[in-house]
């Protein structure tokens, strides 16, 4: 296995204050000049006003360990790429084999058919003295001018055309060995394989020890970054959110059951919890030093598991362990009321996503059925299609107004589905393995598919990591990329981004750490 090498030797390094002094600290504080960061024992005991100081020793190990981290990532794309081409050496061994087997026949066959024409001159210089004698004197009573070429080119003609037909065969056996499908692929899969492993790159910059919970099934940014909500069994989180740090303003403890949803208003300073206790809850931003909820939206008979604010901040639409999905909106005095029910259902709705347009929504949940529910007028809702799925449906989303994805219960599958504009349906046209997944199983997990629409991907949980999938959108075929984060040793995991996809917020039930990353891709 090769090592991380570094080309220093540590022991050549000097002091930057004291020339002459081996170094035993690094100042690895940012307001430091470069000059001087490289210290000896006496400038470490003296430059009190950096905080952030380590023995020279412990960060070679630090970075020996990064650097193995990255040389294995370097090591897999290298081995994957070897791979590919000894599969494509096995190939050309078969084909070269072939190659040669064929042109021996190739040669065994036109040998054949010289022989075979040799044959025939030594069968037509063979007469019969009698029979010459019958045709000369037949000749006599009626005299012709034979030609004798229609004659021998009847003589030849099945000959040529059996050898023609055997040369031509064996023709075509070696243009399908010179065009060996198998080859193209490889070489396409050597050429695509940058576009394929799609380079994420995470950088933790601030962090959190949470109390201890459970659950966590919800968590979002506010539209301007400056919030960052998450829920914690029955509480409601509230953290600051700035240059990278998050500071906890408030804890919302006036729910009594698992908060199942965050919803914030994209225009307003208001947000929408739902829970287990079958009550949806609008507050106020504004009103954090004393919260209290502006409204309690009631109507389901059981805990409300998802929920989603249309575009224009009209419409509410909660879906519940009371098999239905519920359509709100404001009446005159302000307040939201629900206006319709679907009841096309014969279980609990897991999760809903609602297009772009806002005008369409897709549900699943505990039936094999994903609901696609379309807006027919101002407040008239009607089930457009019900699409049979193989399993439980867990997550789903919207990634265009006319594609959505789909995630079953228990699968490394995830679905495509895009709309036939002929036929006005959704049909399955791809299915992605995912990969880098260690545990299928999520647990308790609620992390919901997350697609950001400013940098086109999706964000999903499979299994301890999560899959980050590029999507490029070519007509009606969608190509996809996938990288992965694999930092957390944990299935339960809920994240978010913020809307412009260069922050992500994680939690784990085995760390009770709330994290901050910067993505870059």
């Amino acid at each position: 296995m090769i090592k991380p090498q570094m080309i220093e030797n540590l022991e050549d390094f000097k002091c930057m204050c004291m020339r002459y002094s081996p170094v035993t600290h690094l100042i690895l504080d940012y307001q430091c000049p470069q000059e001087e960061r490289l210290i000896c024992e006496q400038c470490y005991t003296e430059k009190n006003q950096y905080v952030l100081k380590m023995k020279i020793n412990d960060f070679k190990i630090y970075l020996d360990n990064q650097q193995r981290n990255k040389l294995a990532t370097f090591v897999t794309y290298v081995q994957k790429q070897k791979n590919i081409i000894e599969s494509i050496q096995q190939c050309l061994q078969t084909i070269k084999q072939n190659f040669m087997e064929k042109i021996d026949q190739f040669f065994n066959i036109t040998f054949e058919w010289i022989q075979s024409l040799e044959n025939q001159k030594t069968i037509e210089a063979q007469y019969s003295f009698l029979q010459e004698i019958e045709k000369f004197i037949e000749n006599q009573k009626d005299p012709k001018i034979t030609n004798y070429d229609p004659q021998y080119q009847a003589q030849i003609k099945d000959l040529n055309t059996f050898y023609v037909n055997s040369v031509q065969s064996q023709l075509n056996q070696l243009q399908v060995i010179c065009a060996y499908t198998d080859i193209k692929s490889y070489l396409r899969d050597i050429d695509d394989y940058s576009k394929k492993e799609w380079n994420l790159n995470l950088e933790r910059i601030s962090g959190m020890k949470l109390q201890e919970a459970t659950v966590s099934f919800a968590m979002t940014f506010n539209k301007n970054n400056s919030l960052l909500l998450m829920s914690l069994g029955s509480l409601i989180k509230v953290f600051n959110f700035s240059r990278g740090e998050v500071k906890q303003i408030q804890t919302i403890s006036h729910i009594l059951r698992n908060v199942t949803s965050l919803n914030i208003f994209e225009n307003e300073s208001l947000f929408l919890s739902t829970s287990h206790d079958s009550f949806l809850r609008l507050e106020s931003l504004n009103l954090l030093q004393r919260p209290k909820y502006l409204q309690k939206l009631k109507g389901h008979m059981d805990g409300v598991l998802c929920c989603k604010i249309n575009p224009l901040n009209t419409v509410i639409i909660s879906g519940s362990i009371d098999k239905t999905i519920k359509f709100w909106s404001q009446s005159s005095n302000s307040s939201w009321q629900c206006f319709q029910t679907i009841n096309e259902l014969n279980g609990a709705v897991y999760d809903l996503s609602i297009n772009p347009e806002g005008n369409q929504v897709i549900s699943c949940g505990f039936s094999n059925f994903i609901l696609v529910i379309e807006q027919k007028e101002l407040n008239n809702w009607m089930v457009k299609q019900m699409i049979q799925a193989n399993q439980i449906g867990s997550k789903l989303c919207y990634i265009s107004n006319n594609k959505f994805v789909f995630q079953p219960s228990i699968s490394q599958i995830l679905e495509f589905y895009i709309l036939n504009k002929e036929t006005g349906e959704y049909s399955l046209t791809q299915e992605l393995k995912q990969s880098y997944i260690k545990n299928i199983s999520q647990g308790d997990s609620r992390q919901p598919i997350i697609y950001n629409f400013n940098k086109g991907f999706i964000m999903k949980q499979a299994g301890q990591v999560l899959n980050f999938i590029k999507i490029s959108d070519n007509t009606n075929q969608l190509k996809y990329y996938q990288a992965h984060v694999d930092q957390f040793n944990d299935t339960y995991i809920q994240g978010t981004l913020n809307n412009e996809g260069a922050i992500l917020a994680t939690w784990t039930k085995k760390s009770s750490c709330l994290t901050i990353w910067r993505c870059s891709f």
